[in-house]
Protein backbone atom coordinates (compact mmCIF):
# COMPACT_ATOMS: atom_id res chain seq x y z
CA UNK A 1 0.00 0.00 0.00
CA UNK A 2 2.99 2.38 0.63
CA UNK A 3 3.07 3.09 -2.92
CA UNK A 4 0.29 4.18 -3.75
CA UNK A 5 -0.36 5.98 0.18
CA UNK A 6 2.37 8.82 -1.15
CA UNK A 7 0.18 9.95 -3.96
CA UNK A 8 -2.86 10.05 -2.49
CA UNK A 9 -1.50 12.28 0.08
CA UNK A 10 0.85 15.69 -1.16
CA UNK A 11 2.35 17.26 1.45
CA UNK A 12 0.66 20.65 1.47
CA UNK A 13 1.36 23.35 4.50
CA UNK A 14 -1.89 24.49 7.02
CA UNK A 15 -2.18 27.61 8.06
CA UNK A 16 -1.36 28.20 11.56
CA UNK A 17 -4.28 29.37 12.80
CA UNK A 18 -6.08 26.24 11.47
CA UNK A 19 -3.31 23.97 13.30
CA UNK A 20 -3.79 25.65 16.68
CA UNK A 21 -7.22 25.05 16.28
CA UNK A 22 -6.74 21.04 15.53
CA UNK A 23 -4.73 20.87 18.57
CA UNK A 24 -7.19 23.14 20.53
CA UNK A 25 -10.42 21.17 19.82
CA UNK A 26 -7.73 17.71 20.94
CA UNK A 27 -7.27 19.24 23.75
CA UNK A 28 -4.05 18.58 23.98
CA UNK A 29 -2.01 19.49 27.45
CA UNK A 30 1.22 18.14 29.18
CA UNK A 31 1.93 14.59 29.08
CA UNK A 32 -0.05 13.52 26.11
CA UNK A 33 0.84 10.89 23.86
CA UNK A 34 0.41 12.31 20.28
CA UNK A 35 0.99 11.78 16.74
CA UNK A 36 0.71 13.00 13.39
CA UNK A 37 -0.09 10.68 11.12
CA UNK A 38 1.69 12.02 7.78
CA UNK A 39 3.10 14.50 9.55
CA UNK A 40 5.36 16.69 6.94
CA UNK A 41 8.22 18.46 7.99
CA UNK A 42 6.52 18.32 11.67
CA UNK A 43 5.07 21.75 12.65
CA UNK A 44 2.15 20.08 14.62
CA UNK A 45 4.64 18.09 16.12
CA UNK A 46 6.62 21.39 17.31
CA UNK A 47 3.22 23.31 18.44
CA UNK A 48 2.24 19.83 20.48
CA UNK A 49 5.22 19.82 21.82
CA UNK A 50 5.28 23.56 22.94
CA UNK A 51 2.01 22.45 24.66
CA UNK A 52 4.01 19.90 26.65
CA UNK A 53 2.76 16.82 24.76
CA UNK A 54 4.72 13.31 23.79
CA UNK A 55 5.01 13.98 20.61
CA UNK A 56 6.03 11.41 17.54
CA UNK A 57 5.22 11.18 13.60
CA UNK A 58 5.19 9.12 10.65
CA UNK A 59 5.89 10.46 7.36
CA UNK A 60 6.72 8.84 3.98
CA UNK A 61 8.89 10.87 2.10
CA UNK A 62 12.28 10.90 3.20
CA UNK A 63 13.11 14.66 2.46
CA UNK A 64 10.59 15.78 4.97
CA UNK A 65 11.61 13.22 7.59
CA UNK A 66 14.94 14.91 7.23
CA UNK A 67 13.89 17.99 7.86
CA UNK A 68 12.06 17.70 10.64
CA UNK A 69 14.78 15.43 12.46
CA UNK A 70 16.82 18.52 12.13
CA UNK A 71 14.50 20.32 14.40
CA UNK A 72 15.06 17.45 17.26
CA UNK A 73 11.35 16.00 16.56
CA UNK A 74 10.81 12.16 16.98
CA UNK A 75 9.68 11.24 12.95
CA UNK A 76 9.59 7.77 11.35
CA UNK A 77 9.70 7.10 8.26
CA UNK A 78 6.76 5.34 7.24
CA UNK A 79 3.65 4.13 5.87
CA UNK A 80 0.88 5.66 8.40
CA UNK A 81 -0.85 1.93 7.91
CA UNK A 82 2.33 0.72 10.27
CA UNK A 83 2.29 2.83 12.64
CA UNK A 84 1.40 1.87 16.42
CA UNK A 85 -1.67 4.07 17.85
CA UNK A 86 -2.75 2.02 20.72
CA UNK A 87 -0.79 3.99 23.51
CA UNK A 88 -1.70 7.10 22.27
CA UNK A 89 -4.27 9.87 23.71
CA UNK A 90 -4.00 12.41 20.53
CA UNK A 91 -3.62 11.23 16.51
CA UNK A 92 -4.27 14.07 13.46
CA UNK A 93 -4.30 13.81 10.20
CA UNK A 94 -5.18 15.25 7.00
CA UNK A 95 -5.43 13.72 4.11
CA UNK A 96 -8.09 14.36 1.13
CA UNK A 97 -8.87 11.32 -0.89
CA UNK A 98 -11.35 9.05 -0.60
CA UNK A 99 -9.70 5.49 -1.32
CA UNK A 100 -7.57 6.10 1.69
CA UNK A 101 -9.76 8.22 4.71
CA UNK A 102 -12.43 4.87 5.32
CA UNK A 103 -9.15 2.65 5.21
CA UNK A 104 -7.32 4.89 7.53
CA UNK A 105 -10.26 5.61 9.96
CA UNK A 106 -10.99 1.61 10.10
CA UNK A 107 -7.38 0.83 11.05
CA UNK A 108 -7.45 4.01 13.71
CA UNK A 109 -10.96 2.73 15.32
CA UNK A 110 -9.77 -0.55 15.68
CA UNK A 111 -6.59 0.11 17.36
CA UNK A 112 -6.70 3.17 19.41
CA UNK A 113 -7.60 3.01 22.87
CA UNK A 114 -10.84 3.78 24.28
CA UNK A 115 -11.35 7.75 25.23
CA UNK A 116 -8.64 8.65 22.70
CA UNK A 117 -8.80 11.50 20.95
CA UNK A 118 -8.71 11.62 16.78
CA UNK A 119 -8.75 15.06 14.85
CA UNK A 120 -8.69 15.32 11.34
CA UNK A 121 -9.37 18.03 8.93
CA UNK A 122 -11.39 17.81 5.38
CA UNK A 123 -9.74 20.65 3.43
CA UNK A 124 -12.80 22.59 1.58
CA UNK A 125 -11.56 25.43 0.14
CA UNK A 126 -9.06 24.16 -2.52
CA UNK A 127 -11.01 22.36 -5.68
CA UNK A 128 -10.09 18.62 -5.68
CA UNK A 129 -10.21 16.29 -8.55
CA UNK A 130 -10.27 12.44 -9.64
CA UNK A 131 -12.10 10.88 -6.28
CA UNK A 132 -10.57 13.15 -3.89
CA UNK A 133 -13.41 14.47 -1.61
CA UNK A 134 -15.02 17.37 -0.13
CA UNK A 135 -16.51 17.60 3.29
CA UNK A 136 -19.83 16.40 3.54
CA UNK A 137 -18.70 13.63 1.04
CA UNK A 138 -15.47 12.71 3.70
CA UNK A 139 -17.93 11.97 6.44
CA UNK A 140 -19.96 10.11 4.43
CA UNK A 141 -16.97 7.75 3.54
CA UNK A 142 -16.53 7.35 7.69
CA UNK A 143 -17.32 4.45 8.91
CA UNK A 144 -20.85 4.72 11.60
CA UNK A 145 -18.90 3.66 14.34
CA UNK A 146 -16.94 7.29 14.08
CA UNK A 147 -18.83 9.99 14.50
CA UNK A 148 -17.37 13.43 15.15
CA UNK A 149 -18.27 14.98 18.62
CA UNK A 150 -17.66 18.16 17.41
CA UNK A 151 -16.69 19.64 14.00
CA UNK A 152 -15.64 23.44 13.76
CA UNK A 153 -14.71 25.83 10.23
CA UNK A 154 -11.40 27.55 10.64
CA UNK A 155 -10.74 29.33 7.36
CA UNK A 156 -12.81 27.68 5.25
CA UNK A 157 -11.57 24.03 6.54
CA UNK A 158 -13.58 21.52 8.60
CA UNK A 159 -11.87 19.99 11.42
CA UNK A 160 -13.35 17.26 13.31
CA UNK A 161 -12.89 15.49 16.81
CA UNK A 162 -13.32 11.87 17.62
CA UNK A 163 -13.18 10.11 20.74
CA UNK A 164 -12.84 6.45 20.79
Amino acid sequence: MADSIQSLAPYMVLESEVMKAMLDLAGVKPGDKYMDLGCGDGQFLVEAELRGAIVSGIEMDAVLVAESITKNLNVTQGDVFDANVSKLSVVTFWFTDKKLIPLLMDKLYAEMKKGAKLVCIYHSRTQWRDGVLVPEECLRQVPHVWQPTESIEVLGNWIHLYIR
